[in-house]
């Protein structure tokens, strides 16, 4: 990273490498007179694009947060946002925009960071804490990430993991020396914490203290014999539970949805477009060849040798490698041509299956290269693939025709025109529907074939209005006009009747269930038997298997919920727990205490764990009041244009 004559870069300045050789070679050049003229354009024109707004102290160069004299710029929360967004995308799978991850408190957190790593510095600048240049770099030079096979500092990899963050090197001495300051800080304030034994050892005792039960489930199926409700009965629990027995709201509408899709039945296209078109995405319909490789790389030509001998004197690759080298070959896997050097590629590729190449010379060494496997590319011809391009094709000149469509339709309401009448005009098919509801369905449940984006579109416009003809995720439009509402009405009795019998009784169970359960639990509680109680309903007591407070034993129907309440028991309680099938009623069969003796390291663990969370818990409090004491601003509004870029 550094070498031993380092001299401080100036703020921003590029490290070394391509940009500065490129920065180099402009300058070379400055001297003569029409560069010097071009230079003046290129300024004239940055002045006309608002590169003047940085002379001129633009509201829009204002920072993103200050403490202190410290600003946090635009141009450093840009950089902080992507890192986080990156780091976002590689861990789920998905990409969120900024504002999305406004929404999920990223950005918020973002600038939490930024502002409590300046507080620090501004405090620690208060209390005359720093740290030299040369300490920095010493710390650089002696980061591993940064050293080379023979334990040295390297700079060109120190200079290739600037350029992968983008920062500058003067930049990041800096970032370390604050660093370095930082974690002094913290030494001085969290250094001496420590968490007594005694207590430790009782934390222990508390969390990792098992319990064995008894259990027994109680099916709610099993609760038979419940007379059927009469309807005054069904009748009061639908009015008690009258949400669930109402018919939805439902919208009676007029419907136009058109896409691209809907068009390209009409739209005419020629053999030469097709041909155009396969020339064109040649590529999509092309099966690069590949081949399955392994090779080793050596530097000495004479091994080489030796390994491409004994693999034709029938000697298997593997073996050969590791006679010469004491290695093993580095398995490729199946590449194509381009994922290996441009010096060898063409030859490894004219080796057949389960041949092994000449010793072949790129700057990474000598390859000796076993082909596993051969897979041929190929090129689909046009005329397998003639219908599909015929339809992008289609779909293409639809797209650029509904464009035109959408714009005699706005222009054809906007003058007046009924939507069933600009539809007709335009030879567009309109759908009208008496009822649907927000689901997209029927008065009789039936599906309508309105998009998702459509039934919103429709539940967002106010009756006897006509909503905006409003884009569709596919490419299509669509445009509702609302003639009338039907509001949320309790269905009539004679229609839920069967549905409500159905749920008073699954109820009734469920109580007669858990009255039962909860007398067992008492009976056991009282010194009564579980064995009996379960003989008496049909049911099998299950022994569990040893379990902690925060687990339970899900295979005995003992949820973390329930262990929890096992967990409050003295030997032989007995509690009730839900279950997938029913109550759950728990004896506790046995209390179970670790012994800390036999588990020091666990024990260990556990304190260094306490201690961090410990200073953890008193670095956010003293970020807290470093921010009462600094009060940094926020510029909300800066925050807001950056994120909507």
């Amino acid at each position: 990273m550094m070498r031993a004559d380092f001299r401080p870069v100036p703020a921003g300045a590029i490290v070394p490498g391509t940009r500065a050789l490129m920065l180099t070679s402009i300058r070379s050049k400055t001297s003569s007179l029409v560069v010097k003229v071009l230079f003046v354009l290129l300024i004239a024109a940055f002045a006309l694009w608002g590169i003047g707004d940085i002379f001129r102290g633009d509201v829009a160069a204002r920072p993103v947060a200050q403490v202190g004299s410290i600003k946090y710029s635009q141009a450093e929360f840009r950089q902080d946002l992507k890192q986080q967004l990156d780091r976002f995308s590689q861990a789920q799978g998905f990409q969120l925009t900024a504002q999305q991850f406004a929404q999920f408190g990223g950005v918020a957190r973002v600038i939490a960071q930024a502002v409590n790593r300046d507080s620090l510095k501004v405090f620690a600048d208060q209390q005359g804490m720093g740290v030299s240049q040369a300490t920095a770099v010493a710390e650089i030079q002696a980061d591993p990430q940064f050293k080379n096979e023979q334990g040295g500092f390297d700079r060109n990899r120190f200079l290739q993991a600037l350029e992968q963050v983008n920062l500058s090197e003067a930049a990041y001495v800096e970032e370390i020396r604050s660093d370095l300051v930082n974690r002094a800080l913290y030494r001085s304030i969290l250094g001496g914490i420590a968490v007594p034994d005694a207590l430790t050892k009782q934390i222990y005792a508390y969390t990792d203290e098992q319990r064995t039960a008894d259990v027994l489930v109680v099916p709610t199926a099993a609760m038979t014999g419940i007379a059927a409700p009469d309807d005054a009965t069904l009748q009061k629990y639908q009015k008690d539970h009258a949400d669930a027995y109402k018919s939805p709201e439902y919208r009676a509408a007029t419907v136009l949805q058109v896409s691209p899709e809907n068009l390209t039945a009409d739209i005419s296209v020629s053999d030469d477009e097709i041909k155009q078109e396969y020339e064109t995405e040649k590529a999509q319909f092309t099966t690069p060849d590949i081949r399955e490789v392994e090779q080793v790389v050596v530097q000495d030509q004479a091994q080489a040798d030796k390994i491409e001998a004994a693999v034709k004197g029938g000697t298997a690759f593997a073996d050969a490698v590791k006679q010469v080298t004491n290695g093993a070959p580095v398995v490729l896997g199946k590449i194509t041509k381009e994922k290996l050097p441009a010096e060898i590629a063409d030859k490894v590729f004219a080796v057949q299956a389960g041949g092994v190449s000449d010793p072949l010379t790129s700057p990474f060494g000598i390859h000796v290269v076993h082909v596993i496997s051969s897979e041929p590319g190929a090129t689909k011809t046009l005329d397998e693939v003639k219908d599909q391009l015929k339809h992008t094709v289609a779909l293409g000149k639809a797209g650029e025709a509904l464009d035109s469509i959408v714009k005699e339709l706005n222009d054809s309401l906007a003058g007046g025109a009924s939507l069933q009448e600009a539809a007709t005009k335009l030879k567009l098919k309109v759908v009208k529907l008496n009822a649907v509801d927000a689901q997209g369905k029927d008065a009789k449940g039936g599906d309508t074939g309105l998009k998702p984006e459509v039934v919103k579109l429709v539940f967002s416009t106010d009756s006897g209005n006509l909503s905006p003809v409003t884009p569709l995720a596919d490419g299509g439009y669509a445009v509702a006009q609302v003639t009338g509402t039907t509001p949320p009405a309790d269905k009539p009795f004679d229609q839920v009747k069967d549905q409500l019998q159905k749920d008073w009784m699954a109820e009734a169970q469920q109580k007669a269930a858990s009255d039962k359960a909860k007398a067992i639990a008492d009976k056991v509680k009282a010194g009564g038997d579980l064995d009996a109680e379960a003989s008496a309903i049909g049911g099998t007591v299950q022994h569990s298997a040893a379990f902690t407070r925060d687990k339970g034993d899900p295979a005995s129907g003992i949820d973390p919920a329930f262990a929890a309440a096992l967990f409050a028991l003295k030997l032989n309680g007995a509690a009730v727990g839900d279950g997938k099938d029913g109550p759950v009623v728990g004896k506790v069969t046995a209390i179970i205490p670790p012994d800390p003796a036999q588990h020091a390291d666990d024990v260990s663990n556990l304190s260094r764990n306490l201690e961090n969370q410990i200073r953890n818990d008193l670095s956010s409090e003293f970020a807290e009041a470093l921010r009462q004491e600094l009060k940094p601003t926020i510029n909300e509004d800066v925050v807001n244009a950056l994120i909507q870029e």
